[in-house]
């Protein structure tokens, strides 16, 4: 996917499928024209993290396969709410 594709996307919750098989569901931070990659908020994977509270990736266009909104129900955008209070307060620490 190229980084022009990727432009819309940016503040927006999406399900990301990329190259290597994982399908993540992430909040588009940052959409990077200089280095061709996005800075996302991990908010649900197939793929398990060893630090879960660790949900800031950048990921190179390259390795997206394909982009689409994510539907979120009431419990989904919940957690997406929860997630967001903590990292506030890690910030604030």
């Amino acid at each position: 996917m190229t980084i022009n594709d990727l432009k819309f996307w940016q503040d927006k919750v999406v399900v990301l499928s990329l190259r290597d098989g994982e399908v993540t569901t992430a909040k588009v931070n940052f959409v990077d024209s200089e280095y061709e990659d996005i800075i996302v908020t991990v908010l649900a994977s197939n793929r398990h993290y060893e630090r879960p509270s660790e949900r800031a990736f950048t990921i190179a266009a390259v390795d997206i396969s394909s982009i689409e909104e994510a539907n979120l129900d009431a419990d989904a955008e919940a957690a997406r709410l929860a997630l967001l209070r903590a990292e506030e307060r890690s910030c604030t620490d």
